[in-house]
């Protein structure tokens, strides 16, 4: 039997895409359904128990080819543990969702740096899992092209060279491939933006679930952008400008107690860090 890899099963690439469209979306002010997919989907289900093993496959990095088999061996174990039944109709779903709010033949369509192994990882996790005979060549191929990617892997982490770098050794959870691609895959565009939006995007993608968490966190950072901005202000000229600045500032306001941070809650957030950086610029 030949083994056949399907974009429209693959976890950890439909991941990657709908991460890419909701760093897009959010940065263009846009509704991010990409992210009310992820909360639906991702969370607490079998998708999410899969998701997990790609990430752990895809973020490893060792030198060692021996220990990379063998710890892709006992990762491939646990995917067993998954139920795969509950997993189809959750990938069924999923793909339905993303049908309505997307074409899905464009969704498809945006070029993934990282498609050969994340396809590889589908291929192993597939025949790992599969009670009819694969095509051994076709695994050995896959294997080798994760083996390569892990191996390789390991000098790339080694170099402090950027911000991901930094991620990557403080978080090994499950949002490692998120940071990957909102911080280490941006655009030149994205490349962009500075640090503080960054990181608010970062704290914001792994800890969607956390209410209480994300929502201390969106106050701190709204405290600070306020004092930030009073005290630029203070050394602008322009008093049609301290005026305007005076009635961002007076918006600016800690959630309520019982509030559940939304998407436009950090949209604000992001605006307000764009215009203190604009000040600092001009001070």
């Amino acid at each position: 039997m030949k083994l056949s890899h399907s974009k429209y099963k693959n976890t950890g690439l439909i991941f990657e895409l709908l991460t890419r469209k909701m760093a897009s979306d959010t940065l263009s002010g846009k509704k991010s359904y990409s992210l009310k997919i992820i909360k639906e989907h991702f969370v607490n289900s079998e998708i999410s128990k899969e998701l997990k093993i790609y990430q752990e496959l895809f973020s490893c990095n060792v030198k060692d080819e021996n220990k990379a088999y063998s710890i892709i061996d006992s990762t491939l174990n646990e995917s067993k543990k998954i139920n795969r039944s509950i997993l189809r109709k959750e990938k069924y779903n999923l793909i339905k969702e993303i049908k309505k709010y997307y074409e899905i033949d464009d969704f498809f369509k945006s070029n993934i740096p990282n498609y050969k192994t994340l396809a590889s990882i589908y291929n192993i996790i597939e025949e790992s899992n599969s009670p009819s005979f694969i095509n051994p060549s076709q695994i050995i191929k896959s294997k080798e092209t994760l083996i390569e990617h892990i191996t390789k892997r390991s000098s790339i982490v080694k170099k402090d060279t950027n911000v991901m770098d930094e991620y990557e050794k403080e978080d090994k959870g499950t949002r490692i491939l998120t940071y990957k691609i909102l911080l280490e895959k941006f655009n030149s565009k994205y490349n962009e933006i500075p640090n503080k939006h960054k990181s608010v995007l970062k704290f914001y993608i792994n800890n969607i679930d956390e209410s209480p968490v994300l929502k201390n966190f969106i106050n701190e950072q709204f405290k600070s952008v306020k004092t930030n901005l009073e005290l630029l202000n203070k050394k602008v000229d322009n008093k049609a400008y301290k005026i305007k600045i005076n009635e961002v500032v007076s918006l600016i306001k800690e959630l309520p107690k019982n509030h559940k941070v939304k998407d436009n809650d950090v949209l604000n957030l992001l605006q307000y860090l764009e215009l203190e950086n604009e000040l600092e610029n001009i001070t």
